[in-house]
């Protein structure tokens, strides 16, 4: 499909009922003439989306068409199914991992408004770096940021978006019940 097209064939599919991604990354720019400004989304690779291989047929069918879409119908941008010569393409989810993790790279970091009590265990989600899956205990945390101490020598300032309640921590609030005693 033509590149400028790209985020607009990914809406329109996805409302179609297609499971479909796109690698997307959002810049700042400054709006021409004004002291402005505003931030864009843009496809990391132009031409591409990607969509689960259940609705193969169905995308198929609807990169054949090319008729003019009735008043209410989804009008999709003209594409493509890729082929690798006389064969469909098929990419496994996993190969696309460096593609999620550029994304993220490239996605602007929100400042987390969860702040963790003293004491707390927290375990460092898949995008925390040589950290992902550590447990650790919150010495303090504040401004977006929490001080994880993960053995007796090794303690770390992270961005709180990195962490989550570990699953020990989860099963034993189920079982106490109440915030008072969480927290305690």
């Amino acid at each position: 499909m033509d590149g400028r097209h790209t985020l607009r064939l990914a809406g329109t599919l996805a409302k179609d009922g297609f499971e479909v991604w796109t690698p997307i990354e959002t810049k700042t720019v400054r709006v021409t003439r004004a002291n402005l400004k505003r931030e864009i989304i843009l496809p990391i690779m132009p031409s591409y989306v990607f969509a689960r291989i259940d609705r193969l047929i169905d995308l198929l069918d609807l990169s054949a068409r090319r008729m003019t879409p009735h008043i209410g119908a989804i009008s999709h941008a003209s594409f493509s199914v890729m082929k690798s010569g006389e064969k469909i393409a098929i990419v496994v989810d996993h190969q696309l991992q460096s593609l999620r993790l550029l994304e993220l790279k490239r996605s602007p970091k929100r400042r987390s408004t969860v702040i963790f009590g003293k004491g707390v265990e927290v375990r460092v989600k898949m995008e925390g770096g040589s950290f992902a899956g550590m447990t650790g205990v919150v010495r303090r945390s504040e401004n977006g940021h929490t001080l994880v101490c993960f053995s007796d020598r090794l303690t770390v300032k992270m961005d709180t978006s990195l962490l989550d309640l570990s699953e020990i921590c989860n099963a034993k609030s189920r079982n106490t019940g109440s915030a008072a005693q969480r927290a305690a």
